[in-house]
This record gives C-alpha cells, sequence and structure tokens, in this order.
C-alpha cells in the first residue's frame, strides 16, 4: 500500500498501512493506529506522519479508497481519489 520509493520510516509505514486496514470499518482510525503502532512499541507520535504522498493507490480495493475518500476533507485529494475509483474493478 505504501510507495516503495517512499522515505518514510518502518513505524510511520506501519501507520500508514494502518490507518487504511483500520478506516475501512472506522471513520477515524487515528487512535486505534497510533496505540497499535506506537505506543506497543513504547513510543510517542510527536509529529503528523503525511501519508498520502506516500500511498499506491493502485493497490487500494475499492472499499479502501471509498473510506479514505470519506475520512479527508481536502477537495485535491478527493480529485485524485476519484481518478483511481474509476479504474478500480471491484476487489472486494
Amino acid at each position: 500500500m505504501i510507495k516503495k520509493s517512499s522515505k518514510l520510516p518502518l513505524i510511520e509505514r506501519k501507520f500508514c498501512s494502518c490507518l487504511i486496514k483500520v478506516g475501512e470499518n472506522i471513520l477515524n482510525p487515528f487512535g486505534i493506529c497510533t496505540k497499535s503502532v506506537y505506543s506497543t512499541r513504547g513510543k510517542k507520535r510527536t509529529k503528523q506522519v503525511k501519508c498520502f504522498n506516500n500511498y499506491d493507490f493502485k493497490k487500494f480495493s475499492k472499499k479502501q479508497l471509498s473510506a479514505y475518500k470519506k475520512s479527508t476533507k481536502n477537495k485535491k485529494k478527493h480529485k485524485i481519489i476519484n481518478k483511481y475509483l474509476k479504474k478500480t474493478k471491484v476487489k472486494n
């Protein structure tokens, strides 16, 4: 789900992946992912993780794309997600 060329540290990659996987079922997965990825390792998330530019949307299912679109309010991101929603075959 994360681009191979991404320069995110491993813990941030796991956090971003968690957001997508948990976000399919829950509108706001940030608390769950912060606890499962950071707190279980005894760390704190001290900054906002920039996941959007590191996602490989081609690997997302239609359900994941739709859930991610609902969770963001940014219109530019909606356009990009809509482009992939049109291309995505049903993988659910």
